[in-house]
C-alpha cells in the first residue's frame, strides 16, 4: 500500500488519541468550547473535555460477540454483554483515573441508538439517560431471540455499552446531547 502513495506521501496509523483529538477537534467547529465529546467506534470509544483526552480500548465489538456467540437464552446474553461491559468500564475507570462531570455531546456511532430511541437533539440528564437506556435494555432482555437479526444485536450492543460507560464514568450532575445537526469525523478535526 505505501508503494501505491504518491511521493511525499506518509501512511500511518492514528492513536486512540490521536483519533480522540481530531474528532475533539471537528466537534468544536459545532459546539461550545466548555462542551466534551463522547464517541463510539466499532473497537473503541473516545472521551474528550477541555485538554484531556481519553480511549476506552473496547466498544460495541465485544458486546457484539457476546450476544452473538454466547451459548444461552437472549436474556442470558443480555446479562453476559452487561455484565462485560460494565467490568471494563470499571477497569478503565480505575486504570485513566475517569470520573468525568460537565455537558458532553455525543457524536459518531453513539448517535445511532440515540435515533433509534428517539432520544436525540435534547439534553438529558445523566439520570434520565441512564432510565431510559435501562428502560430499552429491559425490552431488549424480554425480546425474543434476537441472535438471527443482526441489527437488533447491534442496537443491543451499543445501548448496553453506552449504560456501562455513562454509569461508570459520568458524575451524576453531567449531561449528554445527541446531535444530529451535524457528523464528526477525525479527518473533519484533522483537516480543521
Amino acid at each position: 500500500l505505501r508503494g501505491a502513495l504518491p511521493e511525499g506521501c506518509e501512511l500511518r496509523v492514528l492513536s486512540p488519541l490521536e483519533e480522540a483529538r481530531y474528532e475533539y477537534l471537528g466537534m468544536r467547529q459545532y459546539c461550545s468550547a466548555s462542551d466534551g465529546m463522547l464517541s463510539m467506534g466499532g473497537k473503541s470509544m473516545q472521551i474528550a473535555r477541555g485538554d484531556a483526552l481519553y480511549s476506552l480500548p473496547f466498544a460495541m465489538h465485544i458486546g457484539y460477540d457476546v450476544l452473538r456467540d454466547s451459548a444461552g437464552s437472549w436474556p442470558a446474553r443480555i446479562g453476559a454483554c452487561e455484565a462485560l461491559y460494565r467490568q471494563r468500564a470499571a477497569r478503565e475507570r480505575e486504570a485513566q483515573d475517569l470520573q468525568l462531570d460537565g455537558r458532553f455531546v455525543c457524536v459518531t456511532d453513539t448517535v445511532i441508538p440515540a435515533s433509534e430511541m428517539g432520544i436525540t437533539d435534547r439534553d438529558l440528564p445523566r439520570d434520565a439517560l441512564l432510565r431510559m437506556l435501562g428502560e430499552r435494555v429491559e425490552e431488549l432482555r424480554s425480546a425474543a431471540d434476537e441472535r438471527a437479526n443482526k441489527s437488533v444485536t447491534v442496537h443491543a450492543a451499543r445501548v448496553l455499552l453506552l449504560l456501562a460507560v455513562v454509569e461508570a464514568l459520568f458524575a451524576q450532575s453531567s449531561s449528554f446531547i445527541f446531535r444530529t445537526d451535524f457528523c464528526v469525523s477525525w479527518p473533519a478535526g484533522y483537516l480543521s
